[in-house]
């Protein structure tokens, strides 16, 4: 017996005795966290990824400042702001890299070059829907375990590269000042 069998037979098993566990907190509690735990399990084979330690439940789960599982659809009010090319998921879920602050996600420089080439490089994984207005991609479940893997990489690589354009950025700025007090 694998461990999805294992939680959907313990739900079952709950279930013959909702009547007379009804208004029970700890049989209520122990429903949630079996249907919790067998959600993760499903989520685990469709998406190939341990949602051990994210935060969330239900349709939507959160790990760190910029990755996101969630069931998207307008029955869940959970929709794509700004998608790129019109289209809204269905009661569809979706693994997405969401970056509000843009490029001051690596600096409060702003170093554009950098987060677009960041971007770029997410985009080459083939997100099925992109809100590119608001920096966030969105990812179907047959590519989302390798954009997971390759995340962390990919992030501190760019970030170590900003070096160089903040740099740029410094030249430039002082490249302005140096004009103007040569008048």
């Amino acid at each position: 017996m694998n461990k999805v069998q294992l939680y959907k037979e313990v739900i079952a098993i709950l279930d013959k005795y909702a009547d007379i566990a009804k208004g029970d907190s700890a049989y209520s509690n122990l429903v949630s966290t079996a249907t919790e735990e067998l959600q993760k399990l499903e989520l685990f084979i469709q998406f190939g990824i341990d949602l051990s330690g994210w935060r969330g439940h239900r349709t939507w789960y959160a790990n760190g400042e910029f990755i996101r599982l969630g069931k998207y659809g307008s029955v869940y009010d959970r929709t794509i702001s700004w998608s790129d090319d019109g289209r809204q998921p269905e009661d569809e879920w979706l693994y997405s890299l969401c970056f509000s602050c843009g490029a001051y996600t690596f600096h409060k420089d702003y170093p554009v070059a950098t987060f677009n080439a960041m971007i770029d490089e997410l985009k080459s994984y083939n997100p099925k829907y992109m809100d590119t207005a608001n920096h966030v991609l969105y990812y179907a479940d047959d590519v989302a375990h390798v954009v997971h893997e390759r995340f962390p990489e990919i992030f501190h690589r760019h970030r170590e590269s900003i070096a160089t354009e903040l740099t740029e950025i410094k030249i430039a700025e002082l490249h302005k000042q140096l004009q103007k007090l040569m008048g």
